[in-house]
């Protein structure tokens, strides 16, 4: 009952054949395809679709109760369906984050970073990467913002050695790159998957502090040890 009232709030999408255009096109940006529906046909479908979600979860009790053995109820699955529900709060709060990261490390570097989605390694198709942007031809994008940098500050944090990618080093009072970290090994797996020299890597601690770069390079290396 649930999935066939939801279902009338859908509008019909005309079949449209997939185009070489329309394979390499993203789903945001300048390149992104062009919406099925008219701004005054988008909003009416809106409120159609909540005005039935709104119908059906009135009855909140109820639905709490009818949905307790959670993935086991077919309410539960379908009512889920179209909700933004709290599990992924944090991936749609970031996402503006995200974004900011990238617009800041761009002004602060003066590069045009471009957004990007799943890349595919060419030789062994089981194994993906997506890095958090492309600049030109050559070099991939990888933002962090770890908590600790937040709490302590940047520079202290990574004295104490807290930001993984890098090692600070007493005696010498030099930071290294720590090649055994997981984002080191993260670059170079999106390096390999993307068939790119380098990647423009980043931590960021606050809208108003500059991020903290490094340039790290393709380690052919890491690869023949694989």
């Amino acid at each position: 009952m649930i999935k066939r009232k939801l279902n009338k709030a859908k509008p019909h999408k005309k079949n449209r054949m997939l185009s070489k255009d329309n394979v390499v096109q993203h789903d945001y940006g300048t390149q992104s395809t062009t919406p099925d529906l008219t701004p005054d046909e988008l909003n009416a479908a809106k409120e159609t679709f909540l005005q039935n979600l709104k119908q059906l979860t009135s009855d909140k009790e109820k639905i709490q109760v009818s949905t307790i053995n959670q993935r086991d109820s077919d309410d539960w699955v379908e009512l889920r369906k179209n909700m933004l529900t709290a599990s992924n709060f944090g991936l749609v709060v970031k996402k503006k984050t995200q974004y900011q990261q990238s617009q800041q490390l761009a002004i602060q570097e003066k590069v045009a970073i471009e957004p990007c989605g799943l890349f595919v390694d060419e030789d062994f198709p089981f194994i993906g990467a997506t890095p958090d942007g492309l600049i030109g031809q050559d070099t991939v994008v990888e933002v962090k913002c770890p908590l600790v940098a937040f709490k302590k500050g940047l520079e202290e944090s990574i004295k104490e050695n807290k930001i993984q990618i890098w090692k600070y080093n007493k005696k010498r009072e030099v930071i290294e790159v720590n090649k055994n970290s997981n984002w080191y090994h993260q670059i170079q797996g999106q390096l390999h998957v993307t068939r790119r020299e380098k990647c423009l890597f980043a931590v960021w601690s606050g809208e108003n502090k500059p991020l903290k770069t490094e340039v790290i390079k393709k380690d052919d290396d890491f690869w023949e040890k694989i």
